[in-house]
C-alpha cells in the first residue's frame, strides 16, 4: 500500500513538474513576442521621425526650426 502510495506521489510531482516547465516555457516565449513587438514599434517610429525630418518643407519653417530640421538631417547620409 505505502509502495502505491509512493508511486502515485511521485507521478503527480512529475505531472506537476511538467506543467510547470510548459508554462515557463509560454511565458517565455509570449515574454519574446512581446519584446519582438516592442523592438518593431520603435524601428517604426524612428522611421516615421526619420521620414518627417528628411521630407520636411522648409520653406515654411522660420530660421530656428529650420537650422533643428538641418541638424537633425545631417546625421543621416546622402542619398
Amino acid at each position: 500500500m505505502m509502495a502505491k502510495t509512493q508511486e502515485a506521489l511521485a507521478k503527480r510531482d512529475v505531472k506537476r513538474r511538467q506543467e510547470m516547465e510548459s508554462i515557463a516555457a509560454t511565458f517565455i516565449d509570449l515574454t519574446k513576442e512581446a519584446i519582438e513587438v516592442q523592438v518593431m514599434e520603435v524601428a517604426a517610429k524612428l522611421l516615421a521621425e526619420e521620414n518627417r525630418i528628411m521630407f520636411v518643407e522648409f520653406s515654411i519653417m522660420d530660421p530656428e526650426q529650420r537650422e533643428w530640421f538641418e541638424k537633425k538631417m545631417s546625421h543621416y547620409p546622402p542619398t
